[in-house]
């Protein structure tokens, strides 16, 4: 999937706020959460997030959903991510 089509989804659920971003290489953040839904595409390296429910990976093409609030950690490897994100932010 291509980010604008991702994004052309996410605007159908309500997400209204879309960036590219990108994480350092060998970045280890802790655990912590969000005060907003976050929707992920990732279109280059990788990123590794802890939760709850386990440990996964996820590659260029691939996608993931943070609901608002969810404990995670955060790491990359040494190539580091770049992203497409969907935000759908509560007042």
């Amino acid at each position: 999937m291509d980010s604008t089509t991702f994004e052309r989804e996410l605007r159908a659920e309500g997400f209204t706020a879309f960036a590219e971003g990108n994480l350092k290489p060998s970045l280890q953040r802790p655990e912590h959460d969000h005060e907003f839904d976050a929707a992920v595409l990732i279109t280059a390296g990788a990123i590794t997030l802890k939760t709850a429910e386990g440990t996964r990976t996820y590659r260029p093409g691939e996608s993931f959903r943070m609901p608002k609030g969810c404990r995670h950690a955060e790491s990359t490897d040494e190539a580091g991510c770049s992203f497409f994100i969907g935000r759908r932010l509560y007042k």
